[in-house]
């Protein structure tokens, strides 16, 4: 039970760094929480203010639209959103061994 505890406390840990990253990146292009959502085709900038807070995700479907909006590259923007929200895919795919195992991973193929 406490390890299930202390994980839901690391993912919302990583998901409110997710969102001040996202806050971050809006602010660079200078759009309110309204615009953004206008551009990313939501009805209400609440959605903004839950993802920016950590307590909603941006969907996987809506990252080209989100990277375009924030005029971020789509490679960027995807590997970012992966290290908040699905950290041990990442690591998998992005840490130092990982080169090494995409070699094996051909070798074997």
């Amino acid at each position: 039970m406490y390890g299930s505890k202390r994980r839901t406390e690391e993912i919302r840990a990583l998901r409110k760094l997710g969102g001040q990253w996202l806050k971050k990146q809006r602010e660079t292009v200078g759009l309110s929480q309204r615009e953004i959502a206008k551009e990313v085709g939501l009805p209400y900038y609440t959605f903004v203010s839950q993802v920016e807070g950590g307590t909603a995700r941006v969907p996987q479907e809506h990252y080209e639209i989100w990277a375009r909006a924030l005029n971020i590259p789509i490679v960027t923007f995807a590997r970012e959103m992966l290290k908040y929200y699905d950290p041990i895919i990442f690591a998998l795919l992005f840490s130092a061994g990982a080169s090494q195992t995409s070699q094996h991973d051909r070798k074997v193929a």
